[in-house]
């Protein structure tokens, strides 16, 4: 018998939110980011919930977020390429990315230093900027200009009127005649280059209010003649796409780009996500991408393009294959949080990547597990809580038994795991073996929801480390492989070249790393003992411990009541285990906001301090 020093309730949630499918008018902001989704990123910004808050992490660290930033221009002319053929390429482009970040930064911290600094760059630009010139001028007003004109439209309401003028009046006389001369003229590219001025556009129309821009680009998006038109990148049968057999750097750009405009669009109470006649061509095109670069074979045929030019590529492309950018989480949001679809190879792509960090140059916005999670829709069904069974176990090194796998004391994400000596009745020591399925199983660390993770990807001596446990992390899954005499390699789920190692020998503190799985090395063998059982409960096995807590209505319109919860905390998790909602409970009753979450299935957990007895 296992004695749990927290009282854990696992309730279902459903929600039944009303949804508003068309505007009167333009909705502002209105491009990437709503007023809703900035005050949802900011409350999981203010209760550092992971994955968005390590989102929020790596754009904080960076120095075009500093509102320190100092601008490099602003400039008369600018163009996208080095080498002299137009001038301020990179100071350009740092400039426009500073403008975005640190508009994003106002809304996530309230901090006025970083909304000073994005007008200060907006405005600058706006009194001086004449020229976009160069033969990559389309990618600059689809690509850095997207990202300048996303700063504008959050900053709009902070700005003067007069600022606000000379902002509009730069993007429609600067940015919006190099659209439309792409929109022009006869095809000529691959088509990242159309999905690129396409969300280009789409963006300058909603800060501008041009509603004929607007209805032209959206058009454009399904209907149009070039290699960027959504029908003439995207294969509708396996998802392939055009650039497959050039590179995957550039199909990832050009997928992406498809799927900034069809966020505008949906920001804008238009859809552009479900394709034709609803084949969700977009979300095909995600799959076979991501199937692709995680190292499985995919089918291939040689495309038609538009323009005749990009015909040539027998085979697909393995250049830079497996380096994923930061695009995955705005569409597995939008399929599979609001639409309740399935995205597995998206969905292993992201356990890897997870949290979405930088992007590459200008090209997309990055960091998605904080931008991208916002949701609003119907919730149609009511599941039933699983019952999650497990072993206990205590994990030896092989050839230092006197050592074992310590969590420490608690738990925490990215809490040290390392080696302690070896004693079964060390609750630190303690090890729940949750079956994961097909030979992987789960370690969580017993009496805290925290798990071993082997991190994003795999190198020798990388860090391992507790994580919030979720089912579908691939980080946190193990593969045993037995190595005879009762030991077991321990080899990362997406990461199968690298195990668990323990280091030489055995110490007090030493870390654990991953190591090449390959090694025949004794520092990757463990000794797993059964130490016990354990199980959670499921909803029918709680009823008769807590019925006294009690969430209603169910289904919910917006908020609920939440019932006998004093001086406990509710957590709301998406069916991937991602935390979307927490709320501590002061009352006996207390009213929670739920306005804010997706369409979907929900379970909530409700911690208090009362012990229960686990068996």
């Amino acid at each position: 018998m296992i004695t749990s020093t927290k009282k854990n309730f696992v309730l279902a949630l459903a929600l039944l939110l009303s949804v508003i499918s068309s505007y009167a008018q333009f909705t502002h902001p209105g491009i990437l980011h709503t007023q809703e989704s900035f005050e949802y990123m900011k409350n999981q910004v203010d209760n550092r919930t992971q994955p968005a808050y390590g989102s929020f992490e790596i754009l904080e660290s960076d120095e075009l977020s500093s509102s320190s930033y100092d601008m490099r221009g602003p400039f008369s002319e600018i163009g996208r390429l080095p080498g002299g053929e137009c001038p301020n390429n990179a100071s350009s482009r740092d400039d426009f990315l500073a403008a975005y970040r640190n508009a994003l930064m106002w809304k996530l911290t309230g901090n006025t230093a970083h909304a000073e600094k994005a007008e200060e760059i907006l405005v600058a630009y706006a009194n001086t900027l004449t020229t976009i010139c160069g033969s990559n001028d389309a990618l600059l007003v689809g690509l850095r200009g997207f990202y300048f004109v996303n700063a504008a439209e959050i900053m709009r309401d902070y700005m003067s009127a007069s600022d606000l003028n000379k902002v509009q009046a730069m993007f429609t006389n600067v940015f919006v005649p190099v659209c439309q001369n792409f929109f022009d003229r006869d095809p000529f590219s691959n088509g990242n280059w159309g999905a690129a001025v396409c969300k280009g556009a789409m963006g300058y129309a909603v800060f501008t209010d041009n509603q004929d821009l607007y209805d032209f680009a959206k058009d454009w998006y399904l209907n149009g003649y070039d290699n960027g038109v959504l029908k003439h990148y995207v294969d509708n049968i396996d998802g392939q796409n055009q650039e497959s057999g050039r590179d995957q750097h550039h199909g990832m750009l050009g997928i992406g780009c498809l799927a900034e405009s069809a966020e505008i669009a949906y920001n804008q109470g238009d859809d552009l996500y479900s394709g034709y006649n609803n084949d969700n061509r977009l979300l095909k095109g995600f799959e076979y991408i991501a199937k692709y670069n995680l190292g499985n074979s995919v089918p291939y045929y040689v495309w038609d393009d538009i323009t005749g030019k990009y015909d040539d590529w027998p085979s697909i492309s393995d250049e830079r294959r497996g380096e994923f950018r930061t695009i995955f989480e705005m569409a597995y949001n939008h399929y599979v949080s609001r639409m309740g679809m399935s995205m597995p190879w998206t969905e292993d792509v992201l356990a890897e990547i997870r949290p979405e960090g930088e992007p590459v140059g200008a090209d997309h916005p990055g960091y998605g597990s904080l931008l991208f999670t916002y949701n609003e829709g119907v919730v149609v069904t009511l599941p039933q809580a699983p019952s999650v069974n497990g072993t206990l176990v205590h994990i030896t090194k092989r050839n230092a038994t006197g050592f074992a796998l310590d969590g420490g004391n608690g738990g925490s994400n990215s809490q040290n795991i390392f080696l302690w000596s070896a004693n079964s009745n060390n609750v630190n020591q303690q090890w729940i073996e949750i079956d994961r399925g097909n030979g992987y199983y789960s370690y969580q660390k017993q009496g805290t929801d925290f798990c071993i993770d082997g991190g994003r990807k795999g190198e020798n001596l990388q860090n391992v480390y507790l994580w919030e446990c979720s089912g579908n992390n691939r980080n946190q899954h193990w593969q045993k492989v037995s190595v005879g005499d009762g030991a077991f390699k321990l080899i990362k789920r997406n990461a199968i070249g690298f195990a668990l190692d323990g280091g030489n020998n055995g110490d007090k503190g030493q870390n654990v790393n991953l190591y090449h799985s390959s090694s025949t090395s004794q520092n990757l063998h463990w000794i797993i003992t059964t130490v016990g059982t354990t199980s959670a409960k499921s909803v029918e096995d709680l009823d008769s411990t807590a019925n006294d807590i009690s969430i209603y209505p169910n289904p919910v319109v917006s908020t609920a009541t939440i019932e006998n919860a004093a001086n406990a905390t509710i957590t709301i998790y998406a069916m991937d285990s991602r935390v979307l909602f927490t709320q501590a409970i002061s009352s006996a009753n207390e009213i929670l906001d739920l306005s804010g979450l997706a369409s979907g299935i929900y379970f909530a957990e409700v911690k208090g301090a009362t012990s229960i007895q686990v068996i």
